[in-house]
C-alpha cells in the first residue's frame, strides 16, 4: 500500500481505494499515487478497475486550503495531474467502475 491510496488486485479486479482522511480531498501527491496505482493494477493483469473511497466519503474534491498557499507552478502542476488522471481513467483499456462510497462533490464528482 502507498500513502493515501490502497491498491489491491483480487481475481483480476484491481481496486484503487482513496484513503486521505478526512475527505479524500485531491492534492498532487494523491493524484500521482492514483496514476501509479492504475499502472500497477494494469501491470498485474487486472481485467477491470474499481475506484472507491472510504465508507461515507468517495472524495470531497480539490483540497482548496492546501492549494491556496501553493505558488503558480504548484497550482499548474496540480491541474495538469488532475486532468491527466481523469484522461487516463477515461482511456483505460479495461472497464473502470466508480464505486461511489459516499460524498463526491465537485472534483470528486469529476473523478467519479
Amino acid at each position: 500500500a502507498r500513502p493515501m491510496l490502497q491498491v489491491t488486485v483480487i481475481d483480476g479486479i484491481g481496486t484503487l481505494r482513496l484513503d486521505r482522511p478526512p475527505a479524500n480531498a485531491l492534492v498532487t501527491p494523491l493524484l500521482d499515487a492514483l496514476a501509479a496505482g492504475l499502472d500497477e493494477v494494469l501491470a498485474a493483469g487486472a481485467r477491470a478497475v474499481v475506484l472507491t473511497g472510504r465508507p461515507g466519503m468517495f472524495s470531497g474534491g480539490l483540497d482548496v486550503p492546501a492549494l491556496l498557499p501553493e505558488p503558480e507552478a504548484g497550482i499548474r502542476t496540480f491541474w495538469e495531474r488532475f486532468f491527466a488522471v481523469n484522461r487516463t481513467l477515461a482511456e483505460c483499456p479495461v472497464p473502470v467502475i466508480a464505486a461511489i462510497s459516499g460524498h463526491a462533490p465537485a472534483g470528486g464528482a469529476i473523478l467519479a
